[in-house]
């Protein structure tokens, strides 16, 4: 038996009597069995998991943070051995950048052809 036509909006039949299976049928599903499953999960017993001496412990001190920094410096020694391929590493993208930065992101016939049509749907 062939099934009735649907109605757009609502997924339902024009008649009423029988429902599509699908997608529209699999949501439902999926969250009421998501909603079960955790409503059968019993929760863990979580009081008296902190000792008294942690509940009772004042907060800690809030530190400055240059003396951090300063013992995470790393040496001078390996910063200049380093020096010489990082400035040539930046000397080499500085290049590309104004390499790229000489020639157009978009060919003139594309730019001319969104500039066209840019202009005419403004009107």
């Amino acid at each position: 038996m062939p099934n009735p036509p649907l109605n757009d909006a609502t997924g339902w039949c024009i008649t009423g009597a029988t429902l599509p299976v699908g997608e529209f049928m699999l949501r439902p599903w999926i969250i009421l069995s998501l909603a079960l499953i955790t409503g059968c999960t019993t929760f863990p017993d979580l009081d008296g998991t902190v000792p008294p001496e942690a509940e009772n412990a004042p907060f800690p001190m809030l530190q400055p943070v240059d003396p951090i920094l300063e013992n995470t410096l790393p040496d001078v020694g390996v910063l200049a051995a380093q020096g010489d391929a990082a400035l040539a590493r930046v000397a080499g993208l500085q290049a590309r950048a104004a390499r790229l930065r000489a020639r157009p992101v978009i060919d003139r016939p594309t730019r001319a052809r969104l500039l066209q049509a840019i202009s005419s749907a403004s009107r």
